[in-house]
């Protein structure tokens, strides 16, 4: 199996799991923030940097060219259920008061303030999922598509959280 079908099958498995409506999608347990010392954030460009002021999820996913989507239907299918999911959940998420984003990105950069911390995908995940963090710093990650209806479950759960 070449590295681009290990990917396709890796990303079909990830839809597959992530998508089942029989359930609720299951965090993983509360993700590791990596604070970052002022001297290592300032290597990070402003732009790769995510201001977080309020409750905040982040879709994560590969990069992919439209000639990787035209060979490779389970990673066109990932994608495009992933945008169409995230898509309908980001107003109901917005007006809950989430700032809502996606970067293609494995590595994720915070900032609240002069605090940094960074999340980096675990090597044995899948390619695609959602980060959620508020300014204090907590973080939690969930890998695979989800619903619309679970991304709104999943911000809600981890909003009531943070209140305690």
């Amino acid at each position: 199996m070449n590295s681009s079908s290990h990917i396709a099958a890796i990303l079909a498995l990830s839809l597959v799991v992530g998508c089942d409506r029989g359930t609720p999608p299951q965090a993983s347990a509360p993700a590791e923030a990596r604070p970052e010392p002022a001297a290592v954030a300032s290597t990070v460009p402003d732009s790769v940097v995510i201001d977080v002021a309020q409750l905040t999820l982040i879709g994560f996913h590969p990069f992919a060219t439209d000639s990787m989507l035209e060979r490779d239907e389970a990673l066109a299918t990932v994608l495009d259920d992933f945008g169409y999911h995230l898509s309908g959940a980001m107003s109901v998420l917005r007006d809950s008061g989430w700032m809502v984003d996606t970067r293609i990105a494995d590595t994720l950069h915070f900032r609240a303030g002069a605090r940094y911390w960074s999340w980096v995908r675990p090597a044995d995940s899948a390619y695609v999922g959602y980060v959620l963090t508020e300014p204090s710093g907590r973080i939690r990650a969930l890998f695979g598509v989800a619903t619309n209806s679970d991304l709104v479950m999943l911000a809600d759960s981890f909003a009531r959280g943070s209140q305690r």
